[in-house]
């Protein structure tokens, strides 16, 4: 292919002649003494040959055909630099006189990417613990709080699962007290970083409420006052958080065993109140959170437990039945299935009483 050709082909006819003056063989040998006294002695022999001017020649055709191919790749490569680049050095080089406009553009950028990263760790977090490994679930929710240490939700799952943890089977008892006072800890951070939101109040209540079962009768009532005082909070802020409707039905499913007389005494000698609770209402309170997430597997079982208490054993086997179709995502559930299925076991042959269809203080 002629030279001519080459520099068609590749679009490089246009550019004017001085960029080619420096490749062309007149300039070359009109300048190759004083060339060629800097030049090593190998290469002053090259080109006294006679076939120094064809190899010259073949180079500069050489150079020339992918000239354009590397001017090309070069641009590709800075555009793909650009597009990719963490910091996109080229794009803020090139923007630098918007200034505050092209910063708060970069801040939220960094902040969007900030997000989907802890979001990541908080969905592998997630993934562990419907596969029971609860001590890589609190890594994951570690990292997740690290990268974005102002959402509440990941310091609530973090504390969720540092309680969980808990219920691993032949834990000690020192071992089950530490990690819920930690889960109270990182709870109570999440309470501090959104004040406003319902997670940190709701992880604040659960740890409470299984940390209480390790500690002595005076610290167990401050305890369960407190967690009182948690859950009503988590529904001030959000009426149709689920979790805290169940966690308010099972203080009033617990509270139901305690009579006046019990509460009294409470009272006299740890000066603390605690609420009154009913079987009816705890089973109000388990409807409302079936309502709002009737696909939960824990909500379902709590209910059918009350109503069980309530002798309404028809309601009770349609609400453990339809927990045991329900899905299994963390050792709660999987603990709460067990529960339903030592429950149908004993309701089964009763399930058919005539008289067992009632509802609950309405």
């Amino acid at each position: 292919m002629s030279s001519s050709k080459i520099l068609v082909r590749h679009g490089l006819h246009n550019l004017p002649a001085r960029h080619f003056e420096l490749l062309a063989p007149p300039y070359f040998r009109s300048n190759a003494p004083r060339r060629q006294q800097q030049l090593p002695r190998q290469v002053q022999h090259f080109l006294s040959l006679p076939q120094a001017e064809v190899a010259v020649r073949a180079f500069q055709f050489h150079v020339l055909a992918r000239l354009g191919f590397m001017v090309r790749m070069q641009q590709a490569i800075r555009q793909q630099l650009e597009r990719t680049s963490q910091w996109r050095p080229f794009r803020r080089l090139r923007s630098s006189h918007v200034g505050a406009e092209d910063s708060g553009r970069s801040h939220h950028t960094a902040v969007t990417r900030t997000g989907r990263q802890a979001q990541r760790w908080m969905e592998q977090g997630m993934l562990h613990e419907r596969e029971l490994k609860l001590e890589d679930a609190v890594k994951c929710f570690e990292k997740a709080a690290q990268v974005d240490p102002t959402n509440a939700e990941h310091l609530a799952r973090l504390s969720k699962a540092l309680s969980d943890m808990s219920y691993i089977p032949g834990t000690p008892a020192e071992r089950a007290m530490e990690l819920n006072r930690r889960a109270i800890e990182v709870a109570l951070q999440a309470v501090a970083a959104n004040p406003l939101s319902s997670y940190g109040h709701v992880a604040c209540c659960v740890s409470r409420g299984r940390l209480a079962l390790f500690q002595d009768n005076r610290t167990k009532v401050q305890l369960a006052r407190e967690a009182q005082d948690d859950v009503r909070k988590a529904l001030e802020l959000e009426p149709n958080n689920d979790v805290a409707h169940h966690l308010l039905g099972r203080w009033n499913y617990e509270m139901a065993s305690v009579n006046a007389v019990v509460r009294t005494l409470i009272q006299m000698l740890y000066g603390t109140s605690l609420m009154a609770g009913s079987y009816r209402e705890a089973a109000l309170c388990f409807e409302a959170a079936v309502r709002i997430r009737p696909d939960f597997l824990i909500h379902r079982v709590e209910l059918g437990r009350t109503y069980l208490k309530l002798g309404q054993l028809e309601s009770a086997v349609r609400e453990l039945e339809t927990a045991m179709a329900l899905d299994v995502p963390d050792i709660n559930a999987v603990l709460q299935k067990e529960d339903a299925v030592l429950l149908l076991s004993k309701l089964k042959p009763s399930g058919s009483s005539s008289n067992s269809n009632r509802t609950p203080g309405r």
